[in-house]
C-alpha cells in the first residue's frame, strides 16, 4: 500500500506528510516510520520537520498509548533520545 502510494525510501519523506486516519495499536505505523527514517539523508532534518512528517489518528486512548509506548521504544532503539522519541510519537500518535 505504502509502495502504491508513492511513499518509497527512495525520497525525502520528510518533506511530505502522510495521514494514518485510524492507527490502532500502530501495525501500519512501524513501516510509514521506519521508510521515513531510512529517507533520510546522513543528516537528520530539523525536529519541527520530522514532527509534522506523519499524523496518525486513533480514537480508542487505551490504542493511542499502547501506540507511543512501543513507537517511543521502536525509536528509541534506533537512536533516538527518550525525549525526542518522546516528542516525535505525541506529535504523530493522536
Amino acid at each position: 500500500m505504502l509502495d502504491l502510494a508513492g511513499y518509497t525510501a527512495d525520497k525525502n519523506l520528510a518533506q511530505l506528510r502522510v495521514v494514518e486516519p485510524s492507527s490502532g495499536r500502530g501495525v501500519f505505523l512501524f513501516p510509514m516510520v521506519n521508510r521515513l527514517l531510512k529517507s533520510l539523508d546522513a543528516e537528520m532534518p530539523n525536529f519541527s520537520a520530522l514532527q509534522e512528517a506523519i499524523t496518525a489518528v486513533e480514537l480508542q486512548h487505551h490504542n493511542v498509548l499502547l501506540a507511543r509506548y512501543e513507537m517511543s521504544r521502536f525509536l528509541h532503539a534506533r537512536g533516538f533520545s527518550a525525549r525526542d522519541a518522546s516528542g516525535l510519537v505525541r506529535s504523530w500518535i493522536q
